[in-house]
């Protein structure tokens, strides 16, 4: 599978899902005091494009430098599902200390996101669920056959 269609797959299984639980659980898809605009969805849009572009083009393949430094043979699913997770809820984190800081006046939270019930859950969890299966395609993409070597 090449890299364009895991952008794309990316981006499908967020958009897709990510609607599925908002509309399953009555939460807003775009959290907004105005009313839904083009404007908004061309963004959410762009938005899950990005962060789907950057997983597979930026974060995965630093990922696949920082293995060959460290000449991990174990399993290379475990590897990139591991670290990518690591990667996203740091950013996550980041994230949500930055937006918090900007709209909250006692200070800012690294658990902004996660302490907020609604649509900033189900965004990390289809986060996850996604760079799960991406880092699995990946990983099975760029598997190096392991050679047997003599004692």
């Amino acid at each position: 599978m090449t890299s364009f269609k895991l952008v794309v797959l990316s981006f499908l299984i967020t958009s897709i899902s990510t609607g599925l639980l908002c509309l399953a659980y009555e939460y807003p898809l775009i959290a907004t005091s105005s009313p839904y605009s083009l404007f908004d969805f061309t963004m959410f849009g762009l938005l899950l494009a990005v962060m789907s572009y950057s997983l597979v083009y930026i974060v995965l393949p630093v990922l696949s430098h920082l293995k060959n430094d460290l000449q991990f043979t174990h399993s290379d699913k475990a590897f990139y599902s591991i670290y990518t997770l690591l990667c996203l809820h740091f950013f996550i984190l980041v994230g949500g200390y930055l937006e918090s800081g900007m709209y909250i006046r006692e200070g800012a939270d690294f658990l902004y996101y996660y302490k907020g019930a609604g649509n900033s859950l189900i965004y990390v969890l289809t986060g996850t669920v996604t760079s799960l299966i991406i880092a699995a395609l990946y990983a099975t993409k760029h598997s190096v056959p392991e050679y047997e070597t003599k004692d």
